[in-house]
């Protein structure tokens, strides 16, 4: 008989069949569980991840083959997925690897950690076979465990020999399977780009497909989220999703760099994976501000950065939410390393693209903002050449007012000038130029340069309504002349002063107040203001390129973000430093350069 049972397998599935992927690893079932005669025959695929902090193994059903005459309605979890804890799949897997056996036997009173402890009395099985299926790269690692359930115990004693043959065929098939994956996959995005990318569509017409239509096919999960960084805004802008709770504008839902778990995935450069997101979003430091609209709470998680094709930085993330049992929509899976390993081979795909169109959406992106940012002081200037060109005939206006229009022309040239400036040194900074190329050393009053800050920022005073003379600079700034760049150095004081001015407290009396003192290897300079402060929760991030935080972005939809980077960067090349002493009532900002910058 044994000989017979291994003639019959080893026909069976020899047998040619027009069957591929998943379809033939179904047909293959189907005639093992007809021929090794089971009540049930079901194969359970092992999950693990070491993408989080501790490595995770879960088990999930592929499919299961129930022979005629066996009636059983499959409905709880346990039945389609589960940890790896205490369980049947995990009995053969330590037995394998401990005894080096081909296959794990048991009957019931040998074995308590069943799962479908329902099904086992329902349907009186009393013994059972597990059959290991090997990784096809990693002959080492137990991919796959087919589970044979008896309701009387079989006679069967080449269980050995069995087992190498069908575990031979599943390890093939499965890996054979996943190959049909890759290949149906970047055939569906290489179709995907052709009927949008050639049209002229945008990088968000190229990701609604592949979000909605492609990804399911492969990864199906109850909701899905795309983030895109903005280099500009130093954050990662939500451009398409399946849903997300709680918003009327796609606009407002973006993580910075290390913002929540889905901008810790961005920093780290690698992907993460949540297997209890509510105690995650409890527990962790990492907090979400935006979730998936979902039909279940959000159970499991995994985020996954696109990398640029050089590695070196991550321009968007795929967040996926509650990913759903393949054999059962109804019940929530655990994400694993081959999911990872295929959507990590479409995003491969995906950052070759999104890095192509990326390029020019940015550039046309930093052109809108620029051009609004520029747009208020042109349009100050416009106006006020308006008016002296209606009323140059007019001998009053001439005498009594076209002096200060005259001045105010020169006032909101100049804001203009400092604002391109600003820009201009964050280009600087971004093309890594040498300290001599960046900067042109003259010896300049260090009471002058603050000075000439708050005369720029005249025009921004006039424009939030502000008393330009509530800037109060100290008498008693040391009188020394420093040998730095001026131009550089006024950039400092006018993003601070400007800051000051845009983000003043309207329930607080406008005042602001530079001073300045030397001490035995320092010259402190001092900004204090009275206005909305910083959160403490953004302090290690103001000066991160782009970043805004959300009571500025609140109080003020204007600026760049850059302001305060730029500050930095050039207060640290003249070795210096810049540190936020007092965050609320009043802010106040310190910084130190060292006296070696004094004129010799």
């Amino acid at each position: 008989m044994d000989r017979t049972i291994l003639n019959d397998i080893q026909d069976a599935l020899l047998q040619p069949t027009t069957k591929t992927g998943i379809d033939l690893i179904i047909e293959l079932i189907q005639k093992i569980q007809g021929i090794t005669c089971c009540s049930i025959c079901s194969l359970w695929s092992i999950n693990s991840n070491d993408y989080n902090e501790n490595r995770f193994k879960s088990t999930s059903l592929i499919y299961r083959q129930v022979s005629n005459g066996i009636c059983y309605d499959f409905i709880d979890k346990e039945d389609f997925v589960h940890d790896m804890g205490q369980c049947f799949i995990n009995d053969v897997v330590k037995s394998i690897t401990s005894n080096k056996y081909n296959y794990h036997e048991c009957d019931v009173s040998g074995c308590c950690n069943h799962r479908s402890k329902k099904c086992i009395d329902s349907l009186h099985l009393c013994y059972f076979v597990g059959i290991p299926i090997f990784d096809h790269d990693n002959t080492s690692e137990i991919s796959a465990i087919l589970k044979l359930s008896y309701q009387t115990k079989p006679n069967i004693d080449c269980w050995d020999e069995i087992s190498v043959i069908i575990g031979s065929f599943l390890s093939l098939s499965l890996y054979r399977n996943y190959l049909l994956k890759e290949q149906k996959l970047i055939k569906l995005l290489m179709d995907n780009y052709r009927n949008n990318c050639k049209t002229g569509k945008n990088i968000k017409a190229l990701l609604k497909p592949i979000i909605k239509d492609i990804l399911p096919l492969f990864c199906k999960c109850q909701g899905v989220s795309f983030f895109i960084w903005d280099s500009y805004q130093n954050r990662f802008n939500l451009l398409e999703t399946t849903g997300i709770k709680g918003i009327t504008d796609i606009q407002d839902v973006f993580y910075q760099s290390g913002e929540g778990l889905t901008g810790l995935a961005g920093m780290r450069k690698r992907t993460l994976i949540y297997n209890n997101l509510e105690e995650e979003r409890v527990n962790s430091d990492h907090k979400e501000k935006w979730v998936e609209d979902t039909l279940d709470k959000g159970e499991t998680m995994m985020i996954v950065p696109i990398l640029s094709p050089s590695g070196d930085n991550a321009i968007g993330l795929l967040r996926l939410v509650n990913k759903v049992n393949f054999a059962n929509e109804k019940f929530i899976d655990y994400f694993n390393d081959k999911d990872v390993d295929l959507i990590s081979f479409a995003s491969n795909y995906i950052a070759l693209l999104i890095d192509y169109m990326l390029r020019e959406t940015s550039q046309n992106d930093f052109i809108t903002k620029l051009s609004h940012e520029f747009y208020t002081p042109a349009l100050s200037i416009h106006k006020t050449a308006d008016q002296i060109k209606r009323y140059k005939d007019d001998e009053e206006f001439m005498k009594t007012r076209f002096q200060s229009y005259i001045q105010d022309i020169i006032y909101y040239a100049e804001f203009q000038q400092w604002q391109a400036t600003t820009n201009l040194y964050l280009s600087k900074n971004r093309l890594d130029l040498p300290f001599d190329k960046r900067y042109r050393l003259t010896d300049v009053l260090l009471k002058n340069i603050i000075i000439k800050s708050k005369s720029i920022a005249i025009p921004i005073a006039r424009k939030v309504k502000v008393k330009f003379d509530n800037i109060v600079i100290d008498d008693n700034i040391p009188h020394i002349y420093i040998h730095v760049d001026e131009t550089a150095f006024v950039t400092i004081f006018y993003n601070l002063l400007t800051n000051a001015i845009k983000y003043n407290d309207p329930n607080i009396p406008f005042y602001v107040n530079i001073s300045a003192y030397e001490t035995d290897e320092n010259i402190v300079v001092t900004i204090v203001d009275y206005g909305i402060g910083i959160d403490i929760m953004d302090a290690n991030k103001i000066f991160q390129v782009g970043y805004r935080g959300e009571n500025v972005t609140s109080y003020n939809t204007n600026g760049f973000g850059v302001g305060l980077p730029v500050v930095k960067q050039i207060v640290e090349d003249f070795n210096g430093t810049i540190n936020i002493l007092n965050y609320h009532s009043p802010t106040k900002f310190e910084i130190k350069f060292p006296k070696s910058i004094i004129s010799k």
